[in-house]
């Protein structure tokens, strides 16, 4: 979306859907895969340390986070940014006093902003040699501006806008152990250009100093990020269109896509699905979807109780599972995040109300996670955890509802830290006081569950 609410985040863990399709293409030759790690069982308790309040901001309850291979672990909104070098036990606000809006006063609501441009999303990657690798939305001319940070977010490069004339919305950013970089976005061209607005993706090769040309992937809709397979050069990228959703996989560097159908439910999605591949090249897919079909309710958009499904790919997106539910039956699950680690090691992370009720009635959000050690099995097991004890907000979801804040917003994330724990990042609204905050936590009890 183009400017968001107020936000806090945490640190987390992660965790498969699908219609089988026709093969469409050849995957590219896989490398040699190292002996797969022993599969552990799920144990029987696994808790988290207590939430970390980062913040509040004026604008963005979407947080990013991305782990460095150094064990640096970054969260970042539209409008602010936070670094902790102790792998998420304490936290550094980045860059220098500021009024929410640009306001010329504000005693008491200074909020800490970096030098990063592009106030609508945000999204945040750090690539094996440290650098932190920024894409914004729309400032000023600078429809996707994408930065570059050398020295852990401290200050930042020159502006490269990768949409050119054209607009844009929901980007993101990720790359690969060989440097090469993948952006996504939904484009929206001048209506002088005579061009439908699409999903798009632009690659560099050479840490972001030049960018390959736009490639559409599919017509706008929305969609999740770019995933890349540790084990291969193949790539993938999952999008939802009115209740279908699709993953689109690459087999070249990005320079064409084709779309393999996942899921084709009665009612419209809950963004964003999203792909990513473990270390051995299995691509999983996240969605939340209400498959029974409820009647309409508000704006004409369904009274939805979704949950949230996995589906499972062992040949690079060409086919896919049949979706098992990732949530605890009864329970209503939507925004699902996705992080993979080790052969069917994975983390899913989502907003629950326990109580089964649609999204839009009165009913109080946790933020969950998801934990499998053999999602890339026939039958995967699932360990269902509350991220933290507290609410994140209490009352209707607000998506669709007239006259209520938007306080969640679209997403929330999770990624793994070096060391095989998962790091998680998401708002809350501190009810009943119309605030967003940034919150972090960590793993604290129990194995190593993605390594």
């Amino acid at each position: 979306m183009r400017a968001a609410a107020l936000v806090p985040l945490l640190l987390l863990l992660a965790g498969c859907l699908g219609a089988n399709q026709a093969p469409v293409g050849t995957p590219i030759q896989e490398t040699t895969k190292a002996p797969a790690p022993e599969r552990i069982p799920l144990p029987s308790t696994i808790s988290f340390a207590a939430a970390t309040v980062l913040g509040q901001v004026s604008f963005g309850a979407e947080p990013s986070i991305a782990a460095a291979p150094d064990g640096t672990v970054y969260v970042v909104t539209p409008l602010a940014l936070w670094r902790s070098d102790d792998g998420g036990k304490a936290w550094k606000a980045i860059g220098n006093p500021a009024c929410p809006l640009g306001l010329p006063a504000c005693p008491g609501l200074e909020e800490t902003q970096p030098d990063m441009k592009g106030g609508g999303d945000a999204d945040i990657y750090v690539s094996p040699d440290g650098r932190a690798h920024w894409l914004g939305l729309a400032d000023g001319t600078n429809a996707i501006p994408y930065q570059v940070s050398g020295d852990k977010g401290e200050t930042w490069g020159e502006v490269t806008d990768l949409a050119g004339d054209d607009g844009g919305d929901r980007e993101w950013i990720t790359g690969r152990a060989d440097g090469a970089l993948f952006a996504a976005w939904r484009n929206f061209p001048p209506a002088s250009a005579n061009r439908p607005a699409q999903i798009v993706t632009r690659a560099s090769f050479d840490g972001g100093s030049s960018w390959g040309p736009v490639v559409p992937v599919a017509n706008d809709t929305r969609q999740g990020g770019v995933a890349v397979d540790p084990s291969s050069d193949a790539l993938a990228l999952a999008w939802d269109l009115a209740g279908k959703v699709w993953v689109a996989h690459s087999f070249d560097n990005g320079t064409s896509w084709t779309s393999v159908q996942v899921a084709d439910d009665p009612l419209q999605g809950h963004v964003f699905p999203v792909a990513a591949f473990d270390n051995e090249g299995t691509l999983y897919a996240v969605y939340a979807h209400d498959r029974d079909g409820l009647p309409a309710g508000v704006n004409n958009r369904p009274l939805e109780r979704p949950s949230v499904f996995l589906v499972v790919s062992h040949d690079k997106g060409l086919t896919w599972s049949d979706p098992v539910q990732v949530n605890a039956p009864g329970t209503t699950a939507w925004y699902p995040w996705l992080a993979a680690g080790a052969a069917g090691r994975l983390v899913a992370v989502w907003y629950q109300n326990d109580e089964g009720l649609p999204r839009q009635a009165t009913a109080t959000v946790y933020v969950m996670a998801g934990f499998s050690t053999d999602a890339d099995m026939p039958s995967p097991t699932f360990a269902q955890v509350r991220v933290s004890p507290d609410p994140v907000h209490r009352g209707p979801e607000c998506r669709e509802n007239p006259g209520c804040t938007r306080s969640l917003l679209d997403f929330f994330e999770v990624a793994i830290h070096p060391q095989g724990y998962p790091v998680v990042a998401w708002a809350q609204d501190n009810w009943p006081v119309p605030q967003i905050s940034v919150a972090t936590t960590y793993l604290s009890e129990g194995p190593d569950l993605l390594h």
